[in-house]
């Protein structure tokens, strides 16, 4: 850990979620009902049996479940944005529902939600193409820290160009706390295709 509060490992998340993915192929692989069940997310798998999945399943399907289930569309897209690169897509992972009971401000400019956030002295987060102010109860449901130095070394603005390190460490508390919640009670999330078959 750097004297910043910014963590070393810039790859961090991404360990977490490649850890993630690793136990749902392991435990594919052993039959575990509740990992088959989760690879029938991905449309490449729903129609094939337990057996099948079992003794066929890929650590790219396990790579592509694991990442939709904390909001991504992709395994691609989440490493790309766990990564700390500004996409213009950024996934849901700083939206779940858990933190909706929470107040906040949307818009889909960047300029209104800069100054939502400066009016409110609150923290701006990024969910796909949007923009989101909350407070900080929403960010500690989130599994993050609103203390953390990292916020001040952003200005609490996720959605800021520059700051890659800063965001990456973030993002490693925002995965923990997703894959805390997801052994608890579920996935927080459906991938597009789940959300189509439904």
């Amino acid at each position: 850990m750097r004297a910043d509060g910014v963590s070393r490992d810039p790859f961090a998340a991404l360990h977490l979620l490649k850890t993630h993915a690793r136990v749902l192929h392991r435990e594919a692989q052993t039959n575990h009902a509740t990992a088959l069940q989760r690879l029938r997310g991905h449309p490449e798998l729903r129609s094939l049996d337990d057996g099948w999945i079992a003794t066929q399943v890929k650590r790219r399907h396990c790579l592509a479940v694991a990442a939709a289930e904390l909001g991504f569309d992709s395994w691609p897209q989440a490493a790309q944005i766990l990564q700390g690169n500004a996409l213009t897509d950024r996934g849901r992972l700083l939206c779940p529902e858990k933190c909706m009971v929470f107040m906040n401000f949307w818009s889909a400019s960047y300029a209104l939600a800069q100054a939502a956030r400066a009016q409110a002295d609150s923290y701006l987060l990024t969910y796909r193409r949007q923009y989101l102010v909350v407070d900080r109860h929403y960010i500690a449901a989130l599994g993050v820290n609103p203390d953390d130095d990292a916020w001040h070394s952003m200005n609490r603005d996720w959605g800021r160009v520059g700051h890659c390190s800063a965001r990456r460490h973030l993002y490693a508390q925002v995965v923990a706390g997703a894959i805390r919640d997801w052994l608890q009670r579920g996935p927080q999330f459906t991938s597009r295709s789940q959300r189509r078959a439904a």
